[in-house]
């Protein structure tokens, strides 16, 4: 189903400081209140941690995440604009060529800077081509003073002094700022029906509306020791879609093993609605686990009654691709001992790993930095029952080189 929400390209070549530029917007509208988010649709790993970080940290980082601009990439980027939750910003750069026409169909609005005619005609083309309403058509200088030239219908002007680490304020973030308001204002609750009317499954699971203690369409803190009359209430062997902020991964992880195999999705603010992929296992050589090139790192640990999996996304690393990952291979544990899963992973990732391991491992915990415990989401073990708490503190981070 097409969403109605807007997607605005910012585009431009490299060099010109648009991707300064789009984070310096992006910041201005947080500060307004306006809800929205802005995805870097370049393969070169540049999040907010671009512009936030030490520039020899950054600049050590980013030489790793590195990409190539491939048609999977594209692919991707298109999945994702087509599922956006959000009203998005797109952060779009390099050469355009035919991989950036479909990125391109799958926004709303266009915003341009550029630095000279013969780049700006074949951005201008693009945009055209692909039926975008242009927002904003800006001159990039190095050194200058920024201005605007006209306000209506599109704003045009010159941006000059877009230097990374420093915010670009001034006449230009402003009037863009308040020509682009408008079109990113929803409000909650329609967003959230937005949101419900994508989801890829008849039954959608309002999680944070779904008290197990009564019938309460308010927001709950959830407790472990409801997991055993939540997962009642859960349906088997039908389809479902899980959505609710706040969720805790062991709760979505609980659901996630007690439903398998049915097909399940888990709603993520950046990526919108997600299907659960299915993962295999293989023999782990030694305990550090490294996978470049989904995103993924992490550690095995056997202690006397348990395997700590401890998961991370690779620096740089703002989100995992889903449609990839399904590709990947989690390390085979133990058969003997139980399994404590700690990490920094979206919730739809905790899901995969708890169809991918609940089968095979006497019990299955999920750690929960707030509890700062372990919950036990599975167990097939008379002393491990769901939903106790196991008291755990994670490893100190293993530091690895690239």
């Amino acid at each position: 189903m097409p969403t109605i929400l807007p997607a605005v390209l910012i585009g431009g070549p490299p060099h010109t400081g648009k991707s300064v530029l789009s984070y310096s917007l992006h910041q201005r509208l947080r500060e307004n209140g306006i809800e929205h988010y802005l995805y870097r649709a370049c393969p070169d790993g540049e999040g907010d941690w671009f512009h936030e970080g030490p520039t020899d940290l950054v600049r050590m980082i980013r030489a790793d995440v590195r990409g190539a601009w491939t048609p999977a990439f594209s692919q991707m980027v298109c999945r994702h604009l087509a599922q956006r939750p959000l009203p998005w910003l797109v952060d779009v750069g390099g050469k355009p060529g035919f991989l950036d026409e479909p990125i391109f169909r799958a926004c709303t609005h266009a915003i341009l800077l550029t630095s000279n005619e013969e780049i700006h005609a074949r951005w201008l083309m693009l945009v055209e081509r692909a039926g975008l309403q242009l927002l904003a058509d800006l001159h990039s200088e190095e050194i200058g003073t920024s201005s605007i030239a006209a306000e209506a219908p599109v704003v045009r002007g010159t941006v000059a002094n877009l230097r990374r680490g420093e915010l670009a304020i001034g006449e230009v973030i402003d009037m863009l700022a308040e020509r682009i308001t408008p079109l990113l204002q929803f409000g909650q609750t329609e967003l959230r029906q937005i949101r419900l009317s994508q989801a890829p499954a008849e039954r959608v699971l309002e999680l944070d509306r779904l008290n197990p203690e009564n019938t309460s369409t308010t927001q709950i803190d959830w407790h472990p020791a409801q997991l055993p009359r939540l997962l009642e209430q859960v349906p088997r062997d039908t389809a479902l879609a899980l959505y609710g902020g706040g969720t805790p991964n062991w709760v979505v992880g609980a659901i996630a093993a007690a439903t398998a195999p049915a097909p399940l999705a888990q709603f993520a603010i950046r990526q919108g609605w997600v299907r659960v992929p299915s993962l295999a296992h293989e023999l782990l050589e030694g305990d550090h686990w490294h996978e470049a090139s989904y995103g993924l790192e992490g550690w095995a640990r056997a202690s006397y009654d348990h395997t700590l999996l401890d998961l991370f996304l690779l620096p740089g690393v703002d989100e995992l691709d889903d449609a990839r990952v399904a590709e990947m291979r989690l390390p085979a544990l133990p058969l003997q001992r139980g399994v404590i899963c700690s990490g920094q992973l979206p919730l739809w990732f905790w899901a995969a790993l708890a169809r991918a391991y609940h089968r095979n491992v006497p019990w299955l915990a999920f750690y929960q930095p707030k509890l700062n415990s372990a919950v036990v989401i599975a167990s097939h073990d008379q002393t491990k029952r769901l939903g106790d708490l196991l008291p755990f503190t994670p490893l100190e981070r293993t530091k690895t080189s690239h």
